[in-house]
């Protein structure tokens, strides 16, 4: 059976520590971008402008770009995300701030999407000037608890488990929210796909 539906709980946002150069982070929950071109995802970052961490929060229906909230992210905030396909094109991203109150719900929609699976992601995001993937800001442990698919937890459907580190030269692993992109440079990414 297709994923319909993602629906994990993420712990807390993480610390970013940053160091004098931009730098990116992402943690979202979505389906579809492990072997397919499409994502629809929603999720928080934390990026590097100097040595001043940036929290946020978006959702994403690649290949559009990101639409930023315009609420408040602090690290330690709570998290609750989900991503449903209601059939056709149609979708439902909810992300909810729970420690500060905020939530949206956006209903949107995306012709083609494969949903072919369910993610829940920690990883350097996309894309640099020339498509590569952006370098990784330095974050504090982050956990997603409650991870759903149809209804049933993540790990019932034996997922697929990804963990990238550093990457010298040479092939490059394909993973989302690069949206297929490869990866270079300094990577810390685990992703859970089923």
């Amino acid at each position: 059976m297709a994923p319909t539906r993602a629906c994990p709980r993420r712990g807390t946002s993480p610390t970013g520590t940053c160091s004098g150069s931009a730098k990116y982070s992402s943690f979202w929950v979505g389906l579809d971008g492990y072997n397919s071109s499409t994502v629809e995802q929603t999720g928080s970052e934390v990026d590097c402008s100097g040595s001043t961490p940036q929290y946020y929060s978006w959702y994403e229906m690649y290949p559009a770009y990101p639409v930023n909230f315009s609420n408040p992210v602090s690290p330690g905030d709570k998290f609750y995300g989900s991503v449903t396909f209601n059939g056709g094109s149609s979708y439902t991203l909810v992300l909810k701030d729970t420690t500060k109150g905020w939530s949206h719900t956006i209903k949107a929609s995306l012709s083609g999407a494969a949903n072919s699976s369910a993610e829940v992601i920690a990883e350097a995001p996309c894309c640099t000037a020339s498509g590569g993937i952006l370098p990784l800001a330095h974050f504090s442990p982050v956990t997603f608890g409650s991870a759903t698919v149809n209804g049933s937890a993540i790990g019932n459907f034996s997922p697929t488990q990804i963990i990238m580190v550093t990457v010298p030269a040479g092939p490059r692993t394909r993973s989302p929210r690069s949206a297929g992109q490869q990866l270079q440079g300094h990577l810390a990414e685990k992703q859970l796909t089923a």
